[in-house]
């Protein structure tokens, strides 16, 4: 099988969450789905990006409490 062939019946569902969600929410999405990030979305428009990657740089520079957060606290936005 080619990575093509691979590609083709991949989900193209897009994912996404609002950006009143909690960190922790966003966290268990992210798990649910076993995805690394996830879009923000506010009716319908593109407001950023939440990784793994920010995860890890929150904790380690707010403790556990970023997890009370928002994510449009602390999204990566262009």
């Amino acid at each position: 099988m080619y990575v093509k062939q691979i590609l083709a019946k991949k989900d193209r569902k897009l994912l996404s969450v609002e950006p009143e969600i909690s960190v922790m929410e966003a966290v268990k999405f992210m798990t649910k789905y076993d995805i690394g990030s996830v879009i923000i979305l506010a009716e319908g428009k593109l407001k950023g990006i939440f990784t793994e990657r920010d995860v890890l740089h929150l904790s380690a520079e707010l403790g556990l409490d970023f997890f009370k957060k928002t994510v449009s606290e602390v999204m990566s936005t262009s």
